[in-house]
């Protein structure tokens, strides 16, 4: 929707929010198949709470 109503700051604030949410979940950054669980668990967390913070 934001594309189409050409507002390019919500464009750039939901591709934020993908970024985070994919770092998160390890599928951007270190490859998360090398990585303990807890610290797959810790990644996603922090990501989660990026997210969070978004929305104060």
């Amino acid at each position: 929707m934001a594309t189409k109503a050409g507002d390019g700051d919500a464009v750039a604030a939901a591709r934020h929010r993908v970024g985070l949410a994919k770092h998160g979940l390890g599928e951007r950054g270190p490859r998360w198949w090398d990585d303990e669980p807890a610290a797959r668990v810790a990644r996603a967390r922090e990501a989660l709470e990026e997210l969070d913070a978004l929305d104060d």
